[in-house]
């Protein structure tokens, strides 16, 4: 996809890890419809359920819902979501008016390496057993890692602290 190329992220994923709703489907299924996360999900060998989603849009946020994703993080960072529309973006976000059952985004990021602590968050929940979607089990001390603007449930939160990142193989869906 061409978003791959705009954003400087091909040299961070192999040919085989990258799906898009229009270069690996016949005739295309775009977004909401959750057919490019469950290829996704199915090309690593993965549960929808273990998986987590970072969207900045309504219909990718509808998407991975669809497809049954653990973590949706919605993002509002990017450049092209002017400054003064962040919020309501963010809301938009959580809103889920484009999933079949109104679940929107578990939680919406300002920066995106606040999503290190949640993802590892969310990994060790895996690790110990749990099951998917995530968030509403995550504690104060997940969230007190966050260190931007964020919003939960649409209540806007100011977090403090900083966590390093231990990266892990990722697929792009775009």
């Amino acid at each position: 996809p061409i978003s791959v190329d705009t954003s400087g992220l091909r040299g961070f994923f192999p040919p085989n890890k990258i799906h898009s709703g229009e270069s690996d489907f016949d005739p295309p299924r775009f977004k909401p419809d959750p057919s490019v996360y469950l290829k996704a999900a199915e090309a690593e060998g993965v549960n929808p359920a273990n998986c987590v989603a970072v969207e900045d849009s309504a219909s990718g946020v509808g998407s991975a819902a669809n497809a049954g994703i653990g973590m949706i993080i919605g993002y509002v960072g990017a450049s092209h979501i002017p400054h003064s529309d962040k919020d309501e973006h963010g809301r938009m976000l959580i809103d889920g008016k484009k999933s079949d059952d109104l679940r929107g985004a578990d939680v919406v990021l300002w920066n995106m390496r606040d999503a290190i602590p949640l993802i590892n968050a969310f990994r060790e929940r895996i690790r110990t057993g749990e099951e998917g979607p995530h968030v509403g089990m995550f504690f104060d001390e997940d969230f007190n890692k966050i260190e931007s603007k964020y919003m939960l449930n649409g209540s806007m939160k100011k977090p403090r602290l900083s966590e390093k990142w231990d990266p892990l193989p990722a697929t792009y869906v775009g």
